[in-house]
């Protein structure tokens, strides 16, 4: 006979057993059922008992407590335990259907009916205590013959409880010794199913499918457990066997071609979040070192194995100069033209034998190393090439990862730009155009960080404040280049007179202020007098013989000596005012200054 047919009567069979098994199982889970209906049904007969038996009793303890004290709460608690008792004889009428003897259902009724002649006693009692009798009241609720009925009750409420208990555990008996039946049968019939499975297994699968399926089996195991190194044993029969050792060498192989591509999968993924990181991170500096930096850190994990540089384009010169290095590569290598590179030239990654045959960047080393392990990619905005980065393959089994490269040079040359923008947009901000001075935007915060150092270290701060003799006069005369040139040659004299001793603006105009910290009044007049007299030498120039003489007027204001801290400005204001008043071409300290006249307004 065939494994095949062997197989499928030894199914059919089992599939029977099983089917028996489950029907034996069924009938007594319903058996189970039954005897838990039944105690539970008991538990319920047993406090409809209890609560009738503490209703009754309780109804005349009421009843006579309100013939003796005549008490309303004793009287509204009375009539409310009326009602309970016909719920209860609702609930008489349930278990009437739910399979209750009526004999049993009878005795608890005639209580009740005894019970609603105790209670007419009870009525007829309270009704004789509100007419006034109280004797007659006594009588009907404390005789012997009362006392007897509720005695009969209790002992009708007992035989109800009695013959219900006995019914239930009659129940409850019946269905376990049908429930106990039912489940052997179900074992039985299971080591009948156990028996033929383990002749099955005996007779056939021991001699024909055991050792192949234990082979199999662990293949499977280490398999499912992704460890792809697992060969299938060379079945080569035609049978269920061989055909599960096929299925299992061409599962392998598709499992080891999808964990490649899982690995590569989640090498992509993991290049993605870098790169989205290095990019928020390009995003939050706030100088070009920062840039080197980021790059250091996040190019060498976006391409590991490969070493590089990053040369960036100085304005000045036009050469590529090293900024950042990593994965072995060094910053000391040489500047270079961008023609030396061809990456630059073409605007697009280069490599000389990378994809074929190419032309060799002249920037890279003839001696040493291989130029087959690089690669330049260049750093390209808008345009304009900003820069390139210069990879070198230290692994030469490893793949360059171009597209992953191609958008960290995108990324780099965006946030170069971005921070080249910026820098132009502060430097615009922060400075005059015309002259390279600080202009007023961070004045304040500037003399406000100055006089507090001053005040901790107890040193005088000094205020110059210089502006340009009859400058209206020589713009008008000679035109607004020629006013803008005179601007310049000022604060070019401004610089060299004030050097490292202080801080100088260009306040507006042709007007100037200079902070002077740790110098008193006496010092601060002495860097005045010195402004007078290299501004005066402006007019030894050439160019300047044609203007006539240029000079300035300076007021110098110093605290604490002169000014108070929010003075300090006003102050050197007021003192070149007097300066100009007084004929111009000279310096006024605050201090020397006289007291104003009458109805004179003086302005800063």
């Amino acid at each position: 006979m065939r494994i095949a047919t062997i197989t499928n009567w030894a199914y059919g069979i089992t599939v029977a057993f099983t089917l028996i098994s489950g029907g034996a199982l069924i009938l007594a889970s319903r058996a189970d059922t039954a005897e838990r209906e039944a105690v539970a049904q008991r538990a319920s007969l047993d406090d409809l008992s209890e609560q009738l038996d503490k209703d009754i009793y309780g109804e005349s303890d009421l009843a006579r407590d309100y013939v003796i004290d005549h008490d309303p709460q004793d009287l509204q608690a009375w009539q409310q335990l009326q009602v309970v008792e016909n719920k209860m004889e609702i609930r008489l009428e349930h278990y009437r259907v739910r399979g209750i003897p009526d004999s049993a259902l009878d005795i608890l009724r005639k209580a009740l009916a005894q019970s609603d002649a105790l209670t007419a006693l009870q009525r007829q009692a309270m009704a004789e205590k509100d007419g006034g009798n109280d004797h007659q009241a006594v009588n009907l609720l404390f005789n012997r013959e009362y006392q007897q009925q509720l005695e009969q009750i209790d002992s009708a409420v007992t035989s109800f409880y009695n013959q219900v208990n006995a019914q239930a555990q009659n129940i409850v008996v019946q269905t376990g010794k049908t429930a106990r039946q039912l489940r052997t049968l179900s074992e039985v019939i299971v080591v009948m199913t156990s028996g033929l499975f383990l002749l099955v297994l005996g007779v056939i699968l021991r001699r024909r499918l055991l050792q192949p399926v234990v082979k199999l089996s662990d293949v499977v195991s280490r398999l499912a457990a992704q460890d792809y190194a697992a060969e299938p044993p060379d079945y080569r029969q035609i049978d269920e066997i061989g055909d599960m050792a096929q299925a299992l060498r061409i599962f392998r192989e598709n499992g080891l071609v999808r964990q490649q591509l899982e690995q590569e999968r989640e090498a992509d993924l993991a290049r993605r979040r870098l790169l989205a990181t290095m990019a928020q991170r390009l995003q939050a500096c706030e100088h070009r070192k920062d840039i080197w930096r980021v790059a250091g850190v996040f190019v060498p994990e976006i391409a590991p194995g490969i070493g590089g540089q990053l040369f960036v384009q100085k304005n000045a010169s036009g050469e590529m100069h090293c900024v950042a290095a990593w994965q072995g590569m060094t910053r000391d290598s040489a500047p270079f033209l961008p023609q030396a590179c061809w990456a630059i030239r073409r605007s697009h990654r280069h490599s000389a034998t990378l994809l074929g045959p190419d032309m060799r960047c002249l920037h890279l080393s003839e001696s040493g190393e291989d130029s087959r392990h690089h690669v330049c990619v260049p750093l390209m905005a808008y345009g304009e090439n900003i820069g390139v980065m210069v990879l070198r393959q230290n692994d030469p089994e490893a793949e360059f990862p171009l597209l992953y490269l191609d958008l960290v040079a995108e990324t780099l040359a965006q946030a170069l730009t971005s921070q080249k923008l910026r820098e132009a947009l502060q430097e615009k901000a922060l400075f005059d155009s015309l002259t390279g001075l600080r202009n007023r935007y961070y004045l304040e915060d500037a003399l406000k960080n100055c006089l507090d150092q001053a005040s901790q270290n107890s040193q005088p701060v000094s205020c110059l404040m210089v502006d340009i003799d009859n400058f209206k006069q020589l713009n008008d005369k000679f035109g607004h280049e020629a006013g803008d040139d005179v601007i310049r040659q000022v604060a070019a004299t401004l610089k060299r007179v004030v050097g490292e001793r202080g801080h100088l603006w260009r306040y507006g105009g042709e007007e100037f202020l200079i902070l002077l910290p740790e110098l008193n009044s006496t010092a601060a007049k002495s860097v005045a007098c010195q402004v007078l007299e290299h501004v005066a030498a402006i007019n030894q120039l050439p160019d300047y013989q044609r203007f006539g003489a240029v000079t300035v007027s300076v007021g110098v204001s110093t605290w604490p000596e002169d000014a108070r801290q929010e003075q300090l400005i006003s102050r050197a204001d007021e003192a070149l005012y007097h300066a100009k008043h007084l004929g111009r071409a000279q310096v006024v300290v605050a201090s020397e200054l006289p007291p104003p006249p009458d109805g004179l307004e003086v302005t800063g």
